[in-house]
């Protein structure tokens, strides 16, 4: 076993190396491609363009020996243990040492940034494990890996970003922080967009964990530099907690309405811009009309926390087309409010 977990740190470190090295091979080539062209004439550059190695071809060599050698060429040694590889990590009630297990998938997630063709073909394994293991420090290992992965091959993982985003409500704290971390990392990089996931995040403000609190905030402050993501995914956001809150299973931790008013009251004041704040009390007002009970309170709050004091109560405004609509909407709001009251 300790042989065998040895086996597959080697390999894994030997192939990262390998394209390390790789990449360093083709920066030099075209820092001395450049030097040398600052220093030619016009006729020599000429030349150069007939008959020498330009950049595009020397990237490919490179990406070449990446794609087809060094996990899949005849002459590979990687390539040799790969089976193994894939045996050791499908079947951990034959292999149960948990050292051999998590060198293994290391090993395996090191492997996954060489190829795009062996990421693109074991990525649905890849998967399975980061979600289905037993041991979370694998788990947390392969969110890390997850996360160098997206940054070598961004469209293969981008379609597949839920998977990443679903280990924010791991049942270990540790993996929620490592991935909440990695998220963190690839959203400001922009590696993986944040569209149709905001509502993961959005549950983290109100963590029992101080750290994953504190590191949520500073995700929803950055978001809210980036072209109108937090106003875009707004009403996804909502969606996804409406549906935490009516379809929390008895396993999960309860998501309270008090919970619920404290993330919205967090993130509103991100959306400061009129003309978005009054499109989206439009669209909330909109959905007054075609949801549950528990949803329209909801939503009345939003929209109680969008109207602010001086759309209705400024004097210059008061006559506005805007301001008139606001406070029909307040008086709707107000006056079903009242009847549940009177019925109670």
């Amino acid at each position: 076993t300790v042989s065998l977990s040895q086996l597959f740190f080697l390999l894994g470190h030997v192939g990262l190396k390998t394209i390390i090295y790789l990449e360093k091979c083709e920066a030099d080539f075209k820092r001395k491609k450049q030097d040398n062209e600052n220093k030619k004439n016009e006729q020599e550059m000429e030349l150069d363009m007939i008959g020498g190695t330009n950049e595009d071809e020397f990237t490919d060599a490179v990406q070449n020996i990446k794609e087809k050698e060094l996990l899949y060429g005849p002459n590979s040694i990687l390539a040799k243990f790969i089976p193994i590889l894939t045996e050791t990590i499908t079947k951990p009630k034959k292999y149960i040492s948990e050292l051999l297990q998590r060198q293994a998938t290391l090993c395996f997630a090191k492997f996954m940034c060489i190829s795009p063709r062996f990421c693109e073909s074991h990525l649905g394994l890849y998967l399975s494990l980061m979600e289905k293991s037993r041991d979370s420090i694998v788990r947390s290992n392969l969110v890390l890996g997850l996360g160098d992965i997206a940054v070598c091959f961004t469209n293969i993982i981008d379609e597949n970003r839920s998977a990443l985003y679903s280990l924010l409500q791991d049942r270990d704290l540790t993996v929620q922080r490592t991935c909440l971390m990695t998220v963190t990392f690839l959203i400001l990089a922009g590696q993986i967009k944040v569209k149709g996931q905001l509502s993961q995040l959005a549950k983290l403000l109100v963590h029992e964990d101080k750290s994953l609190r504190e590191m949520s905030k500073l995700v929803f402050q950055e978001l809210a530099t980036k072209d109108n993501a937090i106003y875009n995914g707004f009403i996804e956001m909502l969606s996804g907690l409406n549906q935490h809150l009516n379809e929390a299973t008895p396993s999960e931790k309860p998501f309270s309405i008090e919970k619920f008013k404290e993330v919205i009251k967090f993130v509103l004041p991100f959306i400061n811009k009129d003309k978005q704040r009054s499109q989206l009390i439009k669209k909330l007002n909109d959905r007054l009309k075609l949801c549950s009970k528990e949803e329209w309170m909801r939503y009345a709050f939003c929209i109680k926390e969008l109207i602010r004091r001086d759309d209705t109560g400024s004097k210059k405004d008061s006559d506005s087309e805007k301001s008139k609509f606001y406070k029909e909407v307040l008086d709707t709001i107000s006056k079903v409010e009242e009847n549940d009251k009177n019925l109670l």
